[in-house]
């Protein structure tokens, strides 16, 4: 009998230290918890440096430091309290890269980081960006390819309605690149490059491909119409 209440002892004594260990591994983390990243923030945009320090009278950012390492501050700079929340607007996001942020709140001590991206995303995955290059280049191929083709038949005025179709899908189909573009992709270069085509594109593929289309409608119908007349 002693033997079998020792074992039980034993195993009740185990299974209470796992629960306190389980106990611990979930109340520690929370205890010892802190923002270490502020997230991502778009390029010259204000940033928002906020810290909650709980009783805090007073806090400060006494470091910034830019992706290039040089400092943005390094001395002392007073946050707004409000509540046991302190905030400080960061205008100077120009450089795009991680930013180191240290503060001190009474005799708390804390730091974070965020991220500056050009367009205040995710930086794109090698995937994507072989993705956005193979459709970049086969879109200016083919649209630059087409738009000589149907040049030939805008001179010679033989331009029918799906040459027309075309030059515009293509035109359309840069503005859908350029919005994606934009949105995931995020490179300045890119974007400034798509905008220029754009702006040519609505010359040389909406408009043009429209007057002709017209004039090869309406001289190819005059055309029919002689040869319809002289037959007669």
């Amino acid at each position: 009998m002693r033997n079998i209440n020792k074992h039980f002892n034993i195993r009740f004594s185990m299974k209470k230290q796992v629960m306190i260990l389980f106990l611990l591994l979930l109340i520690v983390p929370m205890l010892y918890s802190y923002q270490e990243t502020l997230g991502i923030v778009k390029q010259s945009e204000e940033v928002n440096l906020i810290q909650t320090c709980y009783g805090a009278t007073s806090g400060n950012i006494t470091r910034i430091v830019y992706p290039d390492k040089t400092f943005a501050i390094n001395s002392p700079v007073v946050m707004t309290k409000n509540g046991d929340n302190f905030n400080y607007s960061f205008l100077n996001t120009s450089q795009l890269g991680q930013y180191l942020v240290y503060g001190i709140c009474d005799s708390q001590v804390w730091q974070y980081d965020f991220e500056v991206t050009p367009n205040g995303k995710e930086k794109p995955s090698a995937w994507i960006i072989i993705f956005f290059s193979t459709i970049f280049v086969g879109i200016i191929c083919f649209g630059i390819i087409h738009f000589l083709k149907c040049l030939s038949y805008v001179v010679e005025f033989k331009m029918d309605l799906i040459d027309t179709a075309t030059m515009m899908f293509t035109y359309f189909a840069m503005w859908f690149f350029y919005y994606f573009s934009k949105e995931y992709f995020g490179n300045p270069l890119v974007e400034d490059f798509l905008e220029l085509a754009i702006s040519i594109g609505g010359i040389t593929h909406v408009f043009l491909a429209i007057v002709g289309f017209l004039v090869s409608y309406i001289l190819s119908t005059l055309k029919f119409k002689q040869k319809a007349s002289v037959t007669y």
